[in-house]
């Protein structure tokens, strides 16, 4: 009954992701309309990942990270040869997102978030494309993204404890290419050690001071070497929370530094051109509240080079030119508005072409037209500074829209995932055999399905062969057992109780404040919860047992309350939430506290754990083995000086050490303690104080909802509510929130010397979802329908809210979040919850 019910969903969560994970229309189509003649001939382009601008620019404030770039304010004198910009880059802000826009000047989407692991090709029109001559050295995504390069030198990226290796290897490169004067048109740089300072010690910390300063020597050192006919180009992909994380959309992972150098003059003040943008921002409103003077997109990176290496700007490029490159010579309006104008008929083709491939755009991108048509008429007989307003505002504007629109939700396949799932939503509370019947009919579904008639009256195109056969294979048996076994029963007034809360919790997936203060509620519905379980208490006849069952919800409360104090911060509950999961609400560093705070949750779980003495005694070494690890780590975050060898090898011996203990087990009960054991290691130090706390409340719950049961007063659905919240509250606070900066990447290096395409999304998973595992192996068969509504009510509202202004902030990741917690909340081999 389970695996079938898990088929059905897995079918309907497959089918509703392809119809909502934003997947851009790519088009093919190239631009080689060259505007210019070459300004220089080769750029050299030196990515410092996660330069974040206040990184880069001189501050009053004195941090770890400030004024650590001295000659770059040198350089700053030399106002003709020098630029210094502010560029925004656009959510989620990951690497690959950021390399895929900076050389296409395309959009990001959610979906290329998730491929962060793993990179593909890009397809597209882009920079590297137009070149001949283009080398790369540092971060292994550029290789993926462009695979034709002339030659690369590329690291793996993921290892974020290694400060060093990358960067080096850049240098030793880098700099013998430069004094051999290479025949090059590309050189990109990527250096991760700042980005790396961050994951590890969060900004300010005196690692990331040193890097900085490191960053400043290597500029200063390329400035000597280059030639006149070379541009440097400096910035960020992305920026950095308090915390040293990102993929998020604050203004401190958005805000990169941008810095242009040359020594043939590129950047005089000839035109006032500022004064020209401050007019244009006074004459819209609209438009100066998104366009701000001190900086730029990022996306404007390369139809600026573009132009000045001569090309042609990408034809999917929404970016706009930077106008200081065009403000150096005489007839320096003239330039301005021969490229503008270029950069317009660029993106007005990409329109046409886009509103083809997309016919419900043309309403939207109606009045940008009218802008775009305006400007050219203008050409004839009107000023200047008129046709600039309208080619600038076209070009910003454009990009509002796209923002809003780029995306292509497929509702067919959403409304199609949604029946699958709520149909196996409502069978999941029946009690059923699987017949031939059902079997049959799903056979003939997926061959109704193969011959596609919703295709017929949808989009051929995005509802495909295998969406069908796999919808019609599960609606068709899901009706079936539904309309047979349907009946409502519920036989204790408690059972309502449980459904209750479950819906409240589920229905907070309708908001998005209850959305982002979710871990708040939570704690409430368990809290509540508990008041329920004593007032049941309080109704026994056997005062000896209430005074037992009493004294053991008393510390159910206390246990819950313990684990709230532990918490991540997601950027949005600003001043209403204290992180304390880290060292500080500016560190990713545990404190050394921290990990002897862990020793407590490990002594408690070795007074409540039962067994023969043999396994207590294993799995009394195999704790101590795991605080060993987490210590040593946590000294070594905090600048101790710990061999490497440890940190590799502890890992490895506890997990041959492990197979030993697993090997030996015999007794269904001693599975849960053992799989405990073995996502501590993939917890930082108030992660195992949080997973080791939660498995005693657990076995405490299960103890209690026995003794209720004997006493004929049994907790029924509410056991599995709790159980299903309190996997919601772990996740929480084991410094997680369904954001993408709260996973923690550094766990998927434990034992690992590099990263492991496998082993490392594996245990980063085991980290993040070890919470909702653990309680998932004390379920019942309440537990299921329970879990599942929370899932298909994270599904409903974001295909309900899928052109909401937050959707891709709040409930895009809470599905991708809740779709994992449901997955590792049902793996159960062990049905430790059986024995209720």
């Amino acid at each position: 009954m389970k695996l079938l019910i898990l088929l059905f969903v897995g079918i309907g969560v497959y089918i509703f992701s392809q119809g909502y994970l934003l997947v851009r229309i790519v088009l093919r189509t190239q631009n080689n309309a060259q505007v210019f003649e070459k300004r220089v001939e080769r750029v050299l382009l030196v990515m410092v990942d996660a330069l974040r601008y206040d990184f880069i620019a001189e501050q009053e404030q004195q941090k770890h990270y400030t004024n650590k770039m001295s000659y770059v304010q040198e350089l700053l004198k030399q106002n003709e040869n020098t630029l210094l910009l502010k560029a925004m880059a656009d959510p989620p802000t990951t690497t690959l997102q950021r390399l895929i826009a900076i050389m296409t000047g395309c959009l990001p989407t959610l979906v290329d978030a998730g491929s962060n692991f793993g990179s593909f090709e890009i397809q597209e029109d882009n920079l590297i494309g137009k070149l001949d001559r283009v080398l790369v050295m540092g971060d292994d995504t550029w290789t993926n993204l462009y695979p034709n390069l002339d030659k690369n030198w590329s690291y793996p990226s993921f290892d974020v404890w290694d400060l060093h290796t990358v960067d080096n290897q850049v240098n030793s490169h880098l700099f013998p290419l430069l004094e051999q004067k290479a025949d090059w048109q590309l050189v990109v740089a990527h250096y991760l050690g700042v980005d790396h300072a961050g994951h590890r010690y969060g900004p300010d910390h005196p690692a990331m001071g040193d890097k900085l300063v490191q960053m400043n020597d290597i500029i200063k050192r390329i400035v000597e070497k280059i030639d006149n006919q070379t541009l440097l180009i400096v910035l960020g992909d992305h920026g950095m929370d308090k915390k040293g994380d990102h993929g998020g959309d604050s203004i401190q992972e958005l805000s990169t530094g941008l810095l242009f150098y040359s020594k043939t003059p590129l950047f005089q003040q000839k035109c006032q051109i500022q004064d020209w943008m401050q007019e244009s921002l006074k004459r819209d409103p609209e438009l100066s509240a998104f366009v701000k003077l001190d900086q730029v997109e990022q996306i404007d990176i390369v139809s600026t080079i573009s132009m000045v290496l001569g090309l042609g700007i990408p034809f999917g490029n929404l970016g706009t030119v930077i106008p200081h490159f065009f403000n150096h010579q005489q007839n320096c309006e003239e330039q301005l508005m021969t490229a503008y104008k270029a950069n317009a008929d660029q993106v007005y083709r990409y329109l046409l072409e886009y509103e083809q491939q997309r016919p419900d755009t043309a309403q939207a991108f109606k009045d940008l037209k009218l802008d775009y048509e305006l400007a050219n008429q203008l050409l004839q007989n009107g000023s200047k500074h008129d046709i600039f307003y309208h080619y600038y505002r076209f070009l910003r504007r454009t990009l509002l829209v796209c923002r809003k629109i780029w995306s292509r939700f497929d509702n067919t396949l959403i409304v199609m995932g949604l029946i699958v799932l709520g149909l196996s939503l409502v069978l999941s509370f029946q009690h059923f055999l699987v017949d031939q019947t059902a079997f049959g009919l799903f056979v003939v579904g997926g061959t109704i399905g193969y011959l596609r008639p919703i295709a017929n009256v949808a989009d051929p195109l995005t509802v495909r062969w295998i969406h069908e056969s796999g919808f019609f294979a599960s609606v068709l048996p899901l009706c079936y057992l539904n309309l047979k076994h349907f009946k409502l029963s519920i036989t204790f007034k408690l059972d309502m109780a449980g459904y209750l809360a479950i819906l409240m919790f589920a229905g907070c997936a309708a908001s998005d404040s209850f959305t982002i203060f979710e871990n708040f509620i939570v704690l409430y519905l368990i809290q509540t919860i508990h008041l329920l379980i004593a007032i049941i208490c309080f109704y026994l006849t056997d005062l000896t047992k209430q005074k037992q069952l009493l004294a053991t919800l008393f510390m159910l409360f206390v246990l819950t309350r313990v684990i709230s104090l532990v918490n991540i911060c997601r950027q949005d509950q600003g001043p209403y939430c204290v992180p304390t999961f880290n060292a500080s609400s500016e560190s990713s560093v545990a404190s050394i506290g921290s990990s002897y705070l862990s020793v407590i949750g490990l002594l408690l779980v070795m007074i409540v754990q039962h067994g023969p003495n043999w396994f207590k005694f294993s799995l009394f070494l195999g704790l101590t083995q795991i605080f060993a690890y987490n210590h040593l780590v946590t000294l070594d975050a905090n600048g101790f000086d710990v061999q490497k060898i440890l940190l590799l090898w502890l890992p490895r011996l506890f997990w041959t050490y492990s197979l030993i203990v697993l090997y030996l087990i015999r007794q269904p009960d001693l599975y849960p303690p053992f799989v405990l054991m073995n996502l501590l290691i993939f917890q930082k130090p108030m992660g195992v104080f949080v997973l080791t706390l939660g498995y005693v409340y657990v076995v405490l719950l299960q103890s209690l909802n026995r003794t209720l049961t004997h006493l004929q007063k049994p907790l029924g659905t509410l056991y599995s509510c709790l159980l299903v919240l309190y996997g919601q509250h772990l996740f929480f606070s084991t410094g997680h929130h369904h954001v993408l900066p709260t996973v923690q990447y550094e766990m998927g290096f434990v034992g690992l010397d590099s990263v492991n395409w496998i082993l490392s999304p594996f245990f980063v998973s085991l980290n993040t979802f070890g919470g909702p595992l653990l309680v998932g192996l004390f379920s019942d068969h309440t537990f299921l329908p329970m879990a599942l509504a929370c899932l298909f009510s994270a599904t409903l509202f974001s295909g309900y809210f899928q052109r909401h202004s937050q959707s891709m902030r709040v409930w895009g990741p809470k599905f991708l979040f809740q779709t994992g917690i449901f997955v590792y909340q049902n793996l159960n081999p062990f049905n430790a919850g059986k024995r209720v």
